[in-house]
């Protein structure tokens, strides 16, 4: 009998602690109210709207990046200030060979037209809860990728402040500005906007927005824990050579 009642002691143990797990990991799923949410329209995901719909944020950060530089920066910017993270992505997606530089490429060409708006995936259907957006992307051929105008056509930004940043090697970003507002409805407050050069470290994405002194929801936790500082890369996001 005493093997019999230390044998059912250790199986009413082992469920206790089992019992006790899942009810952590279902509190730890439950509470995300104010994390931030990354969307890449990947078939097997879920919409923006059904990701993002729980979340109190009114910060969305959205951006466009082929070569994933533009993405470090604003995962960075959106994981300390716990805003919505939005990655525009291409219906017709580039190839590789899209993004070489040269006059023949696709890239070069749909900067030269003015005009042209290609077809994008990945946005939100409405953005009426957001306070600020920033707005990332890479300078190709001196403008903005016109991926980045269909997304400014796409709303209207009456009472929103935009915040534009960008990477490049060499092209400041005042010389996509104009355009920026041009395509963008609603006379949006626009803030002085945010150059990452080469070699310039993803800590200074942090010091971008701690210089903007707005009312984000700051994750100072996050530094702490992770903070950021590379200096091995190139931060360049423009069509290769």
């Amino acid at each position: 009998m005493k093997i019999l009642r230390t044998i059912l002691s250790f199986i009413l143990i082992a469920l206790l602690v089992f019992l006790y797990a899942c009810n952590g990991n279902k509190n730890s799923n439950e509470n995300t109210s104010n994390t931030n949410v990354f969307f890449e329209n990947k078939k097997d995901e879920k919409s923006f709207e059904s990701i993002s719909q729980n979340s109190k944020n009114e910060t969305l950060v959205v951006f466009f990046s082929e070569t994933g530089i533009t993405e470090k920066y604003a995962t960075v910017m959106s994981d300390y200030i716990i805003s919505d993270l939005c990655k525009i992505t291409m219906e017709n997606p580039y190839s590789e060979n899209d993004l070489k530089e040269g006059e023949d490429k696709r890239t070069y060409l749909e900067q030269q037209k003015g005009d042209l708006r290609p077809e994008i995936k990945g946005i939100p259907s409405n953005i009426d809860k957001y306070k600020y957006i920033f707005i990332g992307y890479p300078i190709w051929y001196k403008k903005a990728p016109r991926a980045i105008l269909t997304f400014l056509n796409k709303y209207n930004f009456k009472n929103k402040t935009i915040i534009p940043f960008c990477t490049s090697s060499s092209d400041d970003i005042d010389i996509t500005i104009d355009e920026l507002k041009e395509n963008a409805e609603g006379d949006p407050v626009w803030l002085t906007g945010k150059r990452f050069a080469s070699r310039d470290l993803l800590d200074d994405a942090i010091a971008f927005v701690d210089s903007l002194n707005l009312d984000f929801l700051y994750d100072d936790i996050y530094l702490e824990d992770e903070g950021f500082y590379d200096e091995t890369e190139t931060y360049m996001d423009e069509p290769e050579e």
